[in-house]
């Protein structure tokens, strides 16, 4: 996960620093781009949604065994939602 451009771990750091308290520290520090600058969300153009990156599209991916299986991470429309929360101001 990065946090204000700067690498803060993967899961199991996130589990400690939320554990630890540190993680709400870091996050109460940013929130969604453009929330209070005025400025669009650069990755989103403010439309909240992203192209599915798991499935690419096809609203299918391979399971543990490989069988494909719908995607659950995106919508019907091949969208999922942005996670504004983790980028800075």
């Amino acid at each position: 996960m990065f946090i204000k451009g700067r690498y803060v771990g993967g899961v199991e750091e996130m589990v400690d620093l939320n554990e630890s308290g540190e993680l709400g520290e870091m996050l109460d520090t940013v929130g969604p781009k453009g929330e209070n600058s005025g400025e669009p969300c650069e990755a989103c153009g403010d439309l909240r949604f992203i192209p599915c990156l798991d499935c690419s599209g096809s609203c299918k991916v391979l399971d543990e065994k490989e069988v494909f299986v719908r995607c659950t991470r995106c919508n019907e429309n091949v969208l999922y939602v942005f996670p504004h929360l983790f980028l800075e101001h």
